[in-house]
C-alpha cells in the first residue's frame, strides 16, 4: 500500500493545506522531481504540485487540463500533456540547469525541451520547498487560485536528471 497525500479534501482552495520540507535544501545543478498524482480540480491560475523560492530564485510546477507549465525565475514553459480530472498519471520532470534542458516523461511519453530565460540558472540552497501551494514570497504568501487539489503519492526529488 501506497502512502496519497489528500490536498483540499473538501474541494474548496484554502491556503493551508500544504507540505513543507524541513531539511535543507543544497544547490543543484541537475535535479529531477518525480510523482503519482490524480487532479481533481482546474484552476485557471493552475494546481501546484510544489513550488521552491529562495530570494534570488523561484521554480514552480503547475498542472492544467491538458498541459504542464514549469516557472523559473519568471519564465513559463508550456508542456502540452494529457493532464486530466479524476484519473491518477505519473510524470517525472527533469531540468539540467547548466544546459536548460528540461525532459518530462508524463506515463512513458517523453516531452524534451529547453528553458528560455535572460537569468542563469540555477537552484539556489536554502530556499523553502512547499508541496501543495505556490509561493509568492519565501516560504508563504500562498493563492487561493493557485492551490493543489488531488492526490498526491510517490513524490520523490532526484539530485540528478533520469535517463529515459
Amino acid at each position: 500500500e501506497v502512502p496519497v497525500v489528500e490536498f483540499q479534501a473538501s474541494g474548496v482552495a484554502t491556503t493551508d493545506a500544504y507540505l513543507k520540507l524541513l531539511k535543507q535544501v543544497p544547490q543543484l545543478e541537475a535535479y529531477s522531481i518525480c510523482a503519482r498524482v490524480k487532479l481533481k480540480y482546474d484552476s485557471a491560475a493552475g494546481s501546484y504540485i510544489f513550488s521552491y523560492r529562495t530570494a534570488q530564485e523561484d521554480l514552480h510546477i503547475g498542472l492544467y487540463t491538458g498541459e504542464i507549465r514549469i516557472y523559473h525565475n519568471i519564465a513559463t514553459h508550456t508542456v502540452k500533456a494529457p493532464v486530466q480530472l479524476d484519473e491518477w498519471f505519473h510524470f517525472c520532470c527533469s531540468i539540467n540547469e547548466s544546459s536548460s534542458q528540461y525532459t518530462i516523461n508524463f506515463d512513458n511519453q517523453i516531452i524534451t525541451g529547453k528553458l528560455k530565460n535572460n537569468k542563469k540558472l540555477h537552484f539556489e540552497a536554502g530556499g523553502a520547498f512547499i508541496l501543495g501551494q505556490f509561493q509568492q514570497t519565501i516560504g508563504g504568501t500562498f493563492r487561493f487560485g493557485a492551490s493543489f487539489t488531488g492526490h498526491l503519492a510517490e513524490f520523490i526529488m532526484y539530485k540528478s536528471t533520469l535517463s529515459n
